[in-house]
């Protein structure tokens, strides 16, 4: 259900988006909206689940190597119980984090401690379900990141969309969020406040100290530390169809070897401002897009555009992978679900 929102509402929910770890005063002094406006439509927006916290642990940070993405068609012939049981099954992998299905396509994202972690995790997924026909076999593509070498154009961030749909004017931002990998050491103490602070992320300081078996100040002070050091990433997650849209659509590109990342950079620019992106990850291969639309004809014109700009450079390998999640026909299976993960990494030895 879409939301008719007033210009106050747009400037705070936009607000929260760009300024995810500002309070309700801070926030207010940087959009210019009253305090006590702030709050009330924080509040509101929230009861109409408009928006959620999520809190990322941010793998580069963490000793991981790798994002990894699948995605592609299921089969359409598949029995009732064969595709409950592979969605149950992507639910079940402690690797991803995020995952979107419809009637017919699937998409999913995770983190990988390193090459082999990810090449095993994908043979054996093709095995279980290659045979099975829920994977349309000629659809479905598998996409691996470095976070050395990728550039993660956007991260996650709802930002974009909102600056269309609302037509707020604002240069493009580049998330730096994923840089290059670095190896941050953590305390178990700390490993299991993260832990808190992730699985609980709106849960106040308070509460997670209470969960957890740590004080307030403890809490208090590795949030800000884990913020300012990068391992971690707080979000607002934006219900995209109450804000106007009835499209996810997602586009694996492929390119020719003389369109390195550094040669396509301007061009990825170009095409962060003309589409509503909510997620750009970009190698020298290849890169994965999802953006959003409000219709189809929103969709056909935006996506005529960026296949403009990178055929006319001859950048192309191929034609794109594109899929299509009609929001009345796609449900979350994952909602940026870290729990494996971070069981994972509370269990690591040091």
């Amino acid at each position: 259900m879409r939301f008719e929102y007033t210009e106050a509402e747009k400037k705070v929910l936009h607000g929260m988006v760009k300024y995810p770890t500002l309070n309700d005063r801070e926030l207010s002094e940087a959009i210019g909206v009253k305090p006590s406006t702030t709050t009330a439509i924080r509040r509101r927006l929230r009861k109409a689940e408009v928006f959620s916290t999520k809190r990322i642990p941010m793998a580069n940070k963490l000793g991981y190597e790798l994002l990894g993405i699948f995605c592609g068609k299921i089969g359409p012939a598949i029995e009732a119980s064969v595709r409950k049981t592979f969605l149950e099954t992507v639910e079940s992998l402690p690797q991803i984090f995020y995952s979107i299905v419809s009637s017919d396509s699937l998409f999913s994202v995770g983190y990988f401690k390193n090459f082999s972690e990810y090449r095993g995790f994908a043979d054996a997924a093709w095995e279980q379900f290659g045979e099975s026909d829920v994977i349309d076999q000629g659809m479905w593509s598998w996409a691996v990141f470095s976070f050395e070498r990728a550039k993660m154009v956007n991260f996650f961030d709802y930002g974009p969309p909102l600056r269309y749909i609302f037509d707020i004017k604002e240069k493009v931002h580049i998330d730096k969020s994923v840089e290059k990998p670095s190896k941050v050491r953590l305390s178990r103490k700390e490993k299991i406040v993260l832990q808190g602070l992730v699985n609980f992320p709106e849960s106040s300081d308070k509460e997670v100290a209470e969960r957890v078996g740590a004080s307030r100040q403890a809490v208090s002070a590795m949030r800000k530390r884990f913020e300012k050091t990068g391992v971690m990433k707080t979000l607002r997650v934006v219900d995209l169809g109450k804000v106007g849209y009835s499209i996810i659509a997602l586009a694996h590109n492929q390119f020719t070897p003389p369109a390195t990342l550094e040669s396509r950079w301007n061009y990825l620019l170009k095409i962060a401002e003309i589409i509503p992106q909510f997620l750009n990850v970009a190698s020298n291969p290849e890169s994965i897009l999802m953006a959003c639309a409000k219709d189809y004809e929103m969709y056909h014109s935006v996506r005529n555009k960026a296949i403009k700009l990178y055929t006319e450079k001859g950048y192309l390998r191929e034609e794109p992978m594109l899929m299509l999640f009609p929001l009345s026909d796609t449900k979350t299976i994952k909602d940026f679900d870290f729990s494996g993960f971070m069981e994972a990494l509370v269990q690591e030895e040091d």
